[in-house]
């Protein structure tokens, strides 16, 4: 009886322990599946596990949902939730992962495209891991989704950018300096297809060499030196124009600038512009020609006048009438006002525009001289620097020839003594100020000077008209014509 109560007693006792060690083993359980599923919950990718009969999701993370407005989609097909399609994907554009890990029973890595809640596309690489059952049978695979939008836009934007920089018509080098405090550490980690085109030298064959060993006589011209400092200051600097060549590179002009770039790296941005240089060099060439002959042409007008006013002084030397010996001296007086337009023209660095100033006093003292004044008569002049165009110049030294001329011939009988003056200014938006005046005897009161039979009052109003500008007599102080107009600039 005593052992029957016994194998009683060890049979409960066992059942107990039995009983402890499943609740045990249930807690665990419970444990392990909270341990995982927080664990799921927690991750960062989206992870699912999917059957493979029938391509539906058996269960997924929070992961998962967060990235889909469809909240229900156990049960559903993975292509229908994730892909927008009703088939699963077919290549070879569309890998599916699932039945590549079918087929080869390992793990798979591809690149898709999904759609999120809002239903825009988002890049994501998706691994796939097979799930076995007891009888080494894949049954079910787990779909982990990464979102690589970013990344993928950022190879993108990199992939552009390289592009634009490969069908640039620029050249570009990038160096970087190796020690900071040495120039000769200029090492080249990139180029583009221009820079090959302007050198001649493939890439392949400077990528990865020194600036000393790709350029070496650069080192006369002082530019890995310049290139360190780009990136020890930070600054830009242009070049300009550098003219290079050696056995690999034929010479050639180019137009530089260096720029930094971060991490103790810089650019070198460059364009052959050789051909320009030589475009320049034959303009340069055919513009000096071009001079050559212009001032040939000014030198020869001024020849052929002054054979006209020797011509004129042999006739007028034959003439013993006054009057007409007067007026040939007045026609040899305006083709010297001419004469010496074209003088100055000849003389001057530009062949466009004349220095009045030095006009002026030239054209004045050649009437003084002409009219024997005897020092009688003072000549001030407040004359400003100004150059005026050749189409000003004539008609401007012919209305002084013919104010000038009037004052010595008429404003000073008997040599009485006074002053011519001559003002001649600008202001900043090009007016021109010409007075001629003196205080001689006064201009007639009753004579109407623009519309008179004197030929040199009519030559003064008819030359103003041409150059578009506005003529006034000022009786205040004596007798001075004031000219304006406004001188147009090329």
């Amino acid at each position: 009886m005593k052992d029957e109560d016994k194998t009683k007693e060890q049979f409960i006792n066992e059942m107990k322990g039995s009983e402890r060690k499943r609740t045990e083993t249930e807690v665990e359980l419970r444990n392990s599946k909270e341990f995982i599923e927080t664990v799921f919950n927690n991750m960062n990718d989206s992870f699912s596990v999917i059957d493979t009969t029938n391509f539906r999701i058996v269960t997924v993370n929070r992961a998962f949902l967060d990235t889909l407005k469809e909240k229900n989609v156990i049960g559903k097909h993975c292509y229908e939730v994730t892909h927008h399609r009703c088939k699963p994907c077919e290549p070879p554009d569309d890998i599916c992962p699932l039945v590549e890990t079918l087929k080869t029973g390992n793990h798979t890595s591809v690149e898709h495209i999904h759609y999120d809640k809002d239903g825009r596309k988002i890049y994501v690489e998706v691994s796939t891991s097979p799930i076995r059952n007891e009888k080494g049978e894949i049954y079910q695979v787990i779909h982990i989704a990464r979102d690589i939008t970013k990344s993928k836009r950022a190879e993108e934007e990199i992939r552009l950018y390289v592009d634009i920089v490969n069908n640039m018509q620029i050249g570009l080098y990038i160096y970087h300096l190796e020690d900071i405090n040495d120039d000769s550490t200029l090492r080249m980690i990139a180029t583009n297809s221009a820079a090959t085109q302007f050198t001649g030298v493939a890439m392949e064959d400077v990528l990865g060499k020194t600036l000393d060993e790709n350029f070496p006589d650069l080192r006369e011209q002082g530019i890995p030196q310049t290139y360190a400092e780009v990136v020890r200051s930070g600054k830009p600097v242009e070049l300009g124009e550098v003219n290079y060549g050696d056995e690999r590179v034929e010479p050639a002009w180019f137009s530089v600038r260096a720029f930094p770039l971060p991490g103790n790296c810089m650019g070198v941005s460059f364009d052959n512009i050789t051909a320009r240089k030589q475009v320049e060099e034959q303009i340069k060439t055919s513009l000096k020609e071009k001079e050559v002959l212009l001032r040939e042409i000014h030198h020869r007008v001024k020849n052929n006048m002054q054979v006209i006013t020797s011509l004129l002084s042999l006739q007028e030397s034959k003439i013993d009438d006054d009057k007409y010996s007067n007026l040939l001296q007045e026609s040899k007086d305006r083709i010297t006002a001419m004469t010496l337009v074209h003088e100055k023209l000849y003389q001057s660095e530009s062949l466009a525009n004349i220095n009045f100033p030095e006009y002026i006093s030239s054209l004045a003292s050649t009437l003084f001289q002409a009219y024997r004044t005897t020092g009688n008569i003072a000549l001030k002049m407040d004359v400003e620097d100004v150059s005026i165009r050749i189409d000003s110049a004539i008609p401007c030294g012919l209305i002084l020839n013919e104010l000038i001329s009037n004052s010595l011939k008429h404003a000073f009988p008997d040599e009485r003594e006074g002053e011519i003056r001559i003002d001649f200014h600008a202001d900043d938006d090009d007016n021109i100020t010409l007075i001629v005046g003196n205080n001689g005897v006064e201009f007639p009161e009753d004579l109407d000077w623009k519309n008179t039979e004197s030929l040199g009052l009519q030559l003064v109003n008819l030359l103003t008209e041409q150059l578009h500008g506005t003529i006034e007599l000022d009786r205040s102080s004596g007798t001075a014509f004031e000219i304006r107009w406004h001188e147009k600039r090329a």
